[in-house]
């Protein structure tokens, strides 16, 4: 076979055919050389397609060959009998099998026609020693790629690797074998391939990664889906289901009077309102009784008579009360009254400085109450003597404080007991401050127009501002606004139900035990000469014994008379 002349498989295994365009297909550079070089073909080709060729020029029908469809309708007819002979296809009517061998020599030679029409070397298909030419420059430039260490077969995408020579200007380089070579030579180093390959395997094993990120996504995102679908499904029965109120929560700050905290509880109420003292704040174990005051409450309850026999509560000494109606003091008289849900002991601290009173067996009641309020007052009046220190009006109760003549007579001791929907309406205490230990939960406190419930921890005691504090600081201390509520559902201040219990069958669900810390009636509190602003805002100076007075006829109101009846009435 001569050089430059281009053979066409045979049609006897047509899976021999397939190879052969499986191969043709994926080696669209290739030249009729190299299929000249494949050794494994030779022995099955057959006349090579330069003879048919030839044959056709010589008849001048060479246009047949661009024309598949004229090629076709021409061998059809029986007049071309002598042009198959001539071509070596003479017998193509008699054996339908070489008929179809010059079918697949043909499309065959079609398709490389317009491989080469494609890359603009048609002429080379007539120009053997051209296309010889073409075909060593592509291996040479092979060799000298692979020699660099690029990969076999590589040229297969001539066009996009002389596109690319193209746009860095370089294009030059692909027709010239030694320039190729001197180029790869000086811009191609091993240690930049072992880079670049150690690189691809890089991005490979990120490209992994990216895939299974993708997967676990896509997993997420349908777990997500269901999510979402039975949130759907809880949102749609959750509409049919009342809605519960949040329960909002606040827990103040713990002083340790005893130590580090010692001169910071003003401070500490200006910021809060409220604060808890840690255990230690007192000299005497004042923590009450709890077990006494319940039995004295079962009394009140459920023994009638004998409680109601006792001299120091018939010479009311020691009060029983249910009928207050503690949001009136803020609201005003113009409110209907609307009793709170509570009962409650009440001690006057002029009932116990009374050495007339017989206590009989509620002396510990009397002890306790002795011993609370002295452990108070050591500690406000050492909070508050420097503060006090240049007043001089000697009935202000800042000069009783330095001066040590303030008796505190106003103050008292009030036990309450709860039920489990007790009640106790919005209000802030009368007098300079309100000690408070307490059971269980249920107080809250108002701050920023939200009511929240105190967290109290176990065994400390909560110190609240009242109304005459925040007139001795001129308001720099404001009275805290609080109230209980043990109901399941919150309410308004102004919204508790009338009081249906009877105080007879009551058990109590929790329990206060508090101390009213109050100046005496003739006191005069006005602000502090340091908290004085001079701008026509300052607070007046009001005798406590009056503003006492005007609150507790608002909290029981038009039901004292009736309260009055209830205490002296059996059961």
């Amino acid at each position: 076979m001569n050089a430059g002349e281009t053979c066409v498989p045979s049609a006897d295994d047509s899976r021999q055919d397939t190879a052969q365009e499986s191969w043709y297909n994926s080696h669209s550079w290739v030249t009729w050389k190299e299929w000249e070089d494949k050794s494994t073909w030779k022995d099955d080709w057959q006349e090579p397609p330069n003879h048919t060729w030839e044959v056709f020029a010589d008849l001048g029908l060479e246009h047949l060959l661009y024309d598949a469809k004229e090629l076709r309708r021409v061998l059809s007819c029986g007049e071309s009998k002598d042009l198959l002979e001539a071509a070596g296809f003479g017998d193509v009517f008699d054996h339908p099998s070489k008929k179809q061998e010059l079918k697949l020599q043909l499309d065959l030679l079609k398709r490389v026609q317009e491989l080469f029409r494609k890359h603009d070397v048609r002429a080379m298909i007539q120009e053997p020693d051209m296309l010889i030419g073409l075909a060593e420059r592509c291996q040479d430039l092979q060799k000298s790629f692979e020699e660099c260490g690029y990969p076999q077969g590589f040229l297969r995408h001539y066009s996009q690797l002389r596109e690319a020579f193209r746009q860095l200007g370089l294009e030059d380089l692909l027709d010239n074998v030694q320039a190729m070579k001197h180029f790869l030579a000086n811009h191609t180093k091993q240690e930049e391939l072992v880079y670049l390959r150690a690189a691809a395997s890089r991005v490979d094993e990120v490209e992994d990664q990216l895939k299974q990120r993708d997967e676990e996504v896509a997993r997420v995102r349908q777990e997500n889906q269901a999510l979402r679908e039975r949130l759907a499904a809880f949102e749609d029965v959750s509409q049919s289901i009342p809605p519960t109120p949040q329960q909002r929560w606040i827990q103040l700050p713990i002083l340790e009077l005893d130590g580090k905290d010692r001169g910071k509880v003003l401070e500490s109420l200006r910021c809060w309102g409220a604060v808890h003292l840690a255990p230690g704040w007192d000299k005497a174990n004042v923590r009450p009784n709890w077990l006494n005051w319940h039995t004295l409450m079962m009394e009140a309850t459920r023994q009638r008579k004998k409680f109601l026999a006792r001299e120091c509560v018939q010479n009311k000494q020691l009060r029983f009360s249910l009928s207050e109606d503690l949001s009136r003091t803020m609201i005003g008289e113009a409110k209907s009254h609307q009793p709170d849900r509570r009962v409650s002991f009440g001690i006057s601290d002029s009932a116990v400085q009374s050495p007339l009173v017989n206590w009989e067996d509620l002396q510990w009641a009397v002890d306790g109450f002795r011993n609370l309020k002295a452990s108070l007052c050591e500690v406000v009046e050492r909070e508050l003597r420097d503060l006090c220190a240049q007043d001089g009006d000697r009935e202000t109760l800042a000069v009783k404080i330095v001066q040590g003549w303030e008796n505190w007579g106003k103050s008292n001791l009030r036990h309450c007991v709860y039920p489990e929907n007790g009640t106790c309406s919005a209000h802030t205490d009368y007098g300079l401050v309100t000690l408070q230990y307490s059971t269980g939960p249920g107080l809250q406190i108002l701050r920023d127009d939200t009511w929240l419930s105190l967290d109290s921890p176990r065994g400390c005691a909560l110190l609240m501002a009242g109304d005459s504090l925040e007139r001795l600081t001129n308001g720099m201390v404001k009275a805290v606004q609080h109230r209980v509520c043990m109901a399941d559902e919150e309410r308004s201040s102004t919204s508790f139900p009338e009081m249906k219990f009877d105080c007879r069958s009551l058990e109590g669900a929790r329990q206060s035990h508090i101390l009213f810390l109050a100046p005496s009636a003739d006191t005069l509190v006005a602000p502090l000469q340091c908290q004085l602003r001079h701008d026509g805002t300052d607070l007046a100076a009001v005798r406590y014994g009056d503003w006492h007075r005007a609150k507790v006829n608002l909290a029981f109101g038009p039901c004292i008379a009736h309260a009055q009846r209830y205490s002296a009435s059996g059961p």
